[in-house]
C-alpha cells in the first residue's frame, strides 16, 4: 500500500519539472474581459461495480504496482491514483495506512494528511470504498499549498460501490450456513464464499475463535483474524454467532502462553478470560449477536465431571461480567446433543442449562462409526427434545449430514435431512431463533487431515492409525453442500431452494 502514496509523490515531482521560460511583458493592453472558461467535464471510470468521476482533462500517467487500476496527473499539479486490494476489507486498509501517516486525521473512510518525500511536502486525501470482496483506495494529492481540496472531494465523493447484498431476513428462526472455504486459500475466497451465502438466502452463520490465537500473553491480544472475518460478514450484511473455544469438544482450547490451566475455579484463569470477553463482546456486538462460552462442552464434561460445578461458576461469572458491560449482549455455551444423548449424559446439559441467555446446539444423528444409516424422521424426537430441555430460546449453531458413501449416506440422503430440517424449522421457530447447516464445502485432503488432527489429545495417541480414524476424517470433512471443487452438490440446490421458499426471498 505504500506504492499508493509513491505513486501520487512521483507524479508531484514530474509535474514540477513541467513549465517553460515566462516572457516578460512592458505593457499590457486593454482587453474586454474573457468570458469564464467552460465548466470541466467529467469523466467515468468503473472496474466491476465499482466507479468515480474524474475531470476528463487529467492526463493518464505511468502505473506503478500490480494494485493500480487508475492513474491521472491534472492541474494544479495534483495526481489521482485508485488501487484495487482484492480480499482486503476497509479495516485492514486503514490499519496499513495508519502505519504510514500517523498524523492523519480520519472522517469514517476517508482521510488526509501530509507526507514528505525526497524534500518535498505534499497533502493527500485518500477514500476507501469497499465493493465485492475488494477494497479500493482513490487518493488525491498536491504539493502542500496548492491542494485543490475541492476537486479532491468531487472525486472521492463520486466514489462508489453499486452492489448491494439482498435484504436479510428479519423474522423468527432464521437460516445460517458455516462458511469454511475447503481449502488453505481462506482468505482468498472467505469472502466470496459468505456473499455467495448471502445472496442464496442465508443471514446467520456460525464462527470458531480460540482464546490463546487472540491473546497470546497478558497485554498481547491481536484482533487482526476476527476484525478480518466479522468485517467480511457485516458488510455483507451477514449476522454472526461466534464461539471461544475455551473449551474445544473433547479437550481444552489454547489458552494464552503465560498462563497454566489449573481449574476452571482459578481466580487468575476466570478474571483474564473475562476481561478478554468483555473486550471481545464490545468490539463485535454489532454483527456478533450471539456469544458462546466453550464448544460442545459436555463431551469434555463428560470425561472430567469432577469440573462441571467449576465449569459453571467460571461460565456464569463470565456472562455476569459482560451483561454488566453490556447488557443487551447475549451469551450462552454450546452442547452437542447427539453425544449427550447417545452416552446418556444428557445430565449435564440440564446441570448448565440455566445459566446463559440462550442455549446453543449441535446435532448430528449418525450411528456406529458416524455412519448416516438412522431413519431421518428421527430428527423430530432429537429436536423436541431439545426444545424441552428448559424454557431458554436455544440455536443450532451445527446440523447437517453426509454424503459420503463409505458413511453409509448419498447426496439425496443429505437433501433429505435438509427438507426435514426446514419443516421442523417451521415449527418451531418461535423459540429456535436460528439453525446453521454445516458446513459450506467438503475439505481437501490436507485441509481434511488438519481438521480432524485437532481433536487428538495425548490420552488418544495412536488414534489416528486405528481403523475408526478413517470414519471420522470422512465424518468431519464431508457433509458440505458443495464438493471440495466448489461445485454444488444436490443438497446445495436443494437447500437453496428451501431457503428462498422460507425467506420469500425471489
Amino acid at each position: 500500500m505504500r506504492g499508493t502514496i509513491l505513486i501520487l509523490a512521483l507524479g508531484f515531482l514530474l509535474l514540477g519539472c513541467i513549465g517553460g521560460e515566462q516572457r516578460e511583458e512592458s505593457e499590457v493592453p486593454l482587453q474586454t474581459p474573457p468570458e469564464p472558461p467552460p465548466e470541466e467535464t467529467m469523466t467515468v471510470f468503473t472496474d466491476a461495480n465499482f466507479s468515480l468521476e474524474y475531470p476528463s482533462s487529467w492526463q493518464p500517467m505511468e502505473k506503478q504496482s500490480e494494485e493500480d487500476i487508475l492513474n491521472r496527473i491534472g492541474g494544479p499539479p495534483c495526481a489521482l491514483s485508485v488501487k484495487r486490494y482484492p480480499f482486503v476489507v476497509p479495516g485492514w486498509v486503514k490499519a496499513a495506512f495508519s502505519s504510514y501517516m500517523p498524523d492523519a486525521e480520519w472522517n469514517g473512510n476517508v482521510f488526509e494528511g501530509d507526507i514528505t518525500v525526497e524534500g518535498n511536502e505534499y497533502h493527500l486525501k485518500n477514500g476507501i470504498v469497499y465493493c465485492e470482496c475488494a477494497s479500493y483506495v482513490v487518493g488525491v494529492g498536491c504539493p502542500k499549498g496548492s491542494f485543490d481540496g475541492e476537486t479532491a472531494d468531487a472525486i472521492i465523493n463520486s466514489a462508489k460501490c453499486s452492489y448491494e447484498p439482498p435484504p436479510a431476513y428479519s423474522g423468527k428462526g432464521r437460516v445460517g450456513l458455516i462458511v469454511i472455504p475447503p481449502n488453505e486459500k481462506f482468505w482468498e475466497v472467505y469472502c466470496a464464499n459468505i456473499k455467495e451465502a448471502r445472496e442464496a438466502g442465508a443471514s446467520m452463520t456460525h464462527m470458531y475463535f480460540t482464546w490463546g490465537d487472540m491473546e497470546k500473553a497478558e497485554g498481547e491480544r491481536n484482533w487482526s483474524s476476527p476484525d478480518y472475518i466479522v468485517e467480511v460478514n457485516k458488510v455483507n450484511g451477514m449476522k454472526m454467532s461466534a464461539v471461544v473455544s475455551v473449551v474445544y469438544t473433547n479437550k481444552l482450547g489454547e489458552i494464552p502462553r503465560d498462563m497454566e490451566f489449573r481449574s476452571f475455579s482459578d481466580p487468575e484463569f476466570k478474571e483474564r478470560f473475562a476481561d478478554f470477553m468483555v473486550e471481545f463482546v464490545g468490539r463485535y456486538k454489532d454483527t456478533i449477536e450471539y456469544f458462546e462460552v466453550g464448544n460442545e462442552i459436555n463431551i469434555y464434561l463428560a470425561g472430567h465431571p469432577d469440573e462441571i460445578d467449576d465449569f459453571r461458576e467460571f461460565y456464569g461469572y463470565a456472562r455476569d461480567r459482560i451483561k454488566a458491560e453490556y447488557p443487551d449482549a447475549r451469551v450462552g455455551t454450546v452442547f452437542a446433543y447427539h453425544a449427550a444423548r447417545d452416552t446418556n449424559t444428557t445430565y449435564i446439559i440440564e446441570e448448565l442449562a440455566d445459566v446463559g441467555d440462550f442455549n446453543a446446539f449441535t446435532l448430528y444423528i449418525h450411528g456406529e462409526n458416524f455412519a448416516f444409516n438412522r431413519s431421518i424422521d428421527e430428527a423430530d424426537t432429537y429436536f423436541d427434545e431439545i426444545d424441552a430441555i428448559s424454557g431458554k430460546p436455544f440455536v443450532i449453531t451445527e446440523t447437517g449430514w453426509s454424503t459420503s458413501a463409505m458413511l453409509h449416506s448419498s447426496e439425496e440422503k443429505q437433501a433429505e435431512y435438509i427438507d426435514k430440517v426446514f419443516e421442523i424449522l417451521e415449527e418451531k421457530k418461535d423459540r429456535m431463533e436460528f439453525v446453521a447447516w454445516f458446513d459450506s464445502h467438503d475439505l481437501n485432503d490436507d485441509s481434511c487431515r488438519e481438521s480432524a488432527a485437532s481433536f487428538v489429545t495425548p490420552e488418544m495417541e495412536g488414534v489416528q492409525e486405528t481403523e475408526y480414524w478413517p470414519y471420522f476424517e470422512e465424518f468431519i470433512c464431508r457433509a458440505g453442500l458443495r464438493d471440495v471443487n466448489d461445485n454444488p452438490k444436490l443438497g446445495w440446490h436443494e437447500w437453496v431452494k428451501k431457503t428462498n421458499e422460507y425467506t420469500d426471498i425471489d
